[in-house]
């Protein structure tokens, strides 16, 4: 599957997904605000999720720790079929 290169486009193509119905696979977006998207990490089930930190390289975290929680945007699923294609 193709996404978007940043986040905030990935964000802006997303069919919005409420908290409670995560799903594996999910992604989980983050930043200051919805039009300041900065990152994002992709739901493994559990309040657990992987991405990419800039100081440990790919990591799981909890979507509980404190700056997740604070900077917690939305989640979705990729639903734009003019940006996705399979591989």
């Amino acid at each position: 599957m193709k996404l978007p290169r940043t986040s905030s486009q990935q964000y802006q193509t997303s069919a919005r997904v409420n908290r409670n119905n995560l799903q594996e696979g999910d992604l989980l977006f983050f930043g200051k605000s919805p039009e300041k998207v900065s990152h994002v990490g992709i739901y493994l089930g559990n309040n657990q999720f992987v991405h990419a930190s800039e100081n440990k390289g790919v990591i799981i975290s909890k979507l509980s720790e404190s700056w997740y929680e604070k900077h917690f945007i939305g989640a979705g699923r990729p639903s734009d079929s003019r940006h996705l294609r399979q591989r």
